[in-house]
């Protein structure tokens, strides 16, 4: 899809979306990654239980959004 003559606005616009998600994450990471030690009681069991959790996201996410291209069925 193209914009004619609003390329400003929509580069200024998804600068301030990757800007915001990036700045939640330096806020939110540091206080979700404490209270996942102190659950878990060491750093390295909190670190594979995210990595778990984020390899199960991928192949949600790759199913769902690349369904019948990546997974044909029979």
């Amino acid at each position: 899809m193209r914009f004619p003559g609003s390329g400003e606005t929509v580069n200024n616009i998804t600068s301030g979306i990757f800007v915001f998600f990036f700045s939640l994450g330096e806020m939110i990471g540091p206080i979700l990654g404490s209270l996942l030690t102190s659950k878990t009681g060491s750093f390295s069991t909190g670190i594979a239980i995210l990595n778990c959790v984020m390899i199960l996201w991928t192949i949600l996410t790759s199913y769902h959004l690349g369904g019948s291209l990546l997974f044909k069925g029979s």
